[in-house]
């Protein structure tokens, strides 16, 4: 089974084909891209993306997803309030 990422809110489908209408905001399906795990580089729409972690400035939410969603599926912030998340191996002996 594969998983599907709305690019639009970060909502993750379960199934082998995304769904007509994302449930959480009504995004079509074309506005879903195969959900991969962050640092992975994979292929969409025929090229190849770095998967990112995008944090809410406002509220801390994470995306995941080679660029920020529209808007904050948790507060509503625009996009332009998303910076890439960048995770430090210090934090772990904390």
């Amino acid at each position: 089974m594969r998983e599907w990422e709305c690019i639009n809110c970060g909502y993750i489908h379960e199934g082998n084909e995304p769904p007509e209408e994302c449930p959480e905001c009504g995004a079509s399906r074309d506005l879903f891209t195969e959900y991969a795990i962050p640092g992975e580089v994979w292929s969409n729409f025929g090229g190849e993306e770095e998967i990112k972690e995008w944090e809410c400035i406002n509220c801390g939410y994470i995306h995941v997803s080679d660029k920020p969603p529209k808007e904050c599926p948790e507060c509503g912030a625009s996009g332009d309030q998303f910076e890439e998340f960048i995770y430090s191996e210090e934090w772990d002996d904390a």
